[in-house]
């Protein structure tokens, strides 16, 4: 498109102009990602300046944050967990406040097949291992003060346990977000800003796994790859030895 659009804004190009786009062409598609199957050394993750933007834009008060007043610490949680914990989209829907301990700083991963108490009709799952994962004190303070400021101003919203749950008026408001709740969320966010153009959830899980990654490279005695396979499956919720931590 770039090679054709240059061609209609120079009526006449020069044999030195004719190279010149031809090099930039060539520079284009050399940058093109490799289609040969599933390459596996593809990084999913989000990079730090596109991580910059997302922070700005999920800031409270930020003049980028899309969302209502009533949403924004919401919001902002989801995706803070997303990135900070590495959990899948049907396990962050899936978290009850009762699942947080807010004195230890922890916050509990559970199966909840066929929950009674899930008036959602597209039930999320947690596909993975239960487990704990640490949180950090400020992240911790920060879902304390949504669950009781926000949450607990919602209709409704005493009715269920879960985490987070719908603020908008309605026939669904104080129900636990549903699916489609949850994908409008990113979808909001990512239109904000280019850079977020391919943002998903799951890529903030890639996002972990690097970082986790950075931080064992970082260390002057690292664990031994077998001990660092353990600790991702864990925090990961992978089967140990399933080649998931491999990869």
């Amino acid at each position: 498109y770039i090679k054709w659009f240059i061609s209609h804004v120079i009526s006449r190009p020069s044999t030195t102009e004719w190279k010149q786009i031809d090099a930039i062409e060539a520079q284009i598609k050399s940058r093109r990602p490799s289609r040969k199957g599933r390459n596996k050394e593809i990084d999913r993750s989000i990079d730090e300046i596109q991580l910059e933007a997302l922070f700005e834009i999920i800031r409270i008060g930020s003049e980028q944050n899309p969302f209502s007043a009533e949403v924004q610490r919401r919001n902002r949680l989801m995706v803070l967990l997303l990135y900070h914990l590495g959990v899948r989209g049907g396990e962050l829907l899936n978290i009850k406040v009762a699942d947080i301990d807010f004195a230890k700083h922890q916050l509990k991963v559970l199966r909840r097949a066929d929950e009674k108490n899930d008036p959602r009709v597209n039930e999320p799952n947690v596909k993975t291992l239960e487990r704990t994962l640490p949180l950090s004190e400020t992240l911790s303070k920060e879902l304390h003060e949504y669950v009781t400021t926000d949450r607990r101003l919602v209709p409704n919203a005493k009715r269920n346990t879960f985490l987070f749950v719908t603020h908008k008026s309605g026939p669904t408001v104080g129900h636990p977000i549903s699916k489609s709740g949850y994908h409008k969320v990113m979808s909001v966010v990512k239109a904000v800003s280019p850079k977020l153009y391919a943002l998903t959830g799951h890529k903030l899980r890639h996002t972990w796994n690097r970082k986790f990654s950075e931080l064992m490279d970082s260390m002057d005695n690292s664990p031994s790859e077998e001990r660092q396979e353990q600790i991702r499956s864990y925090l990961m919720g992978w089967k140990p030895g399933s080649g998931s931590a491999a990869h």
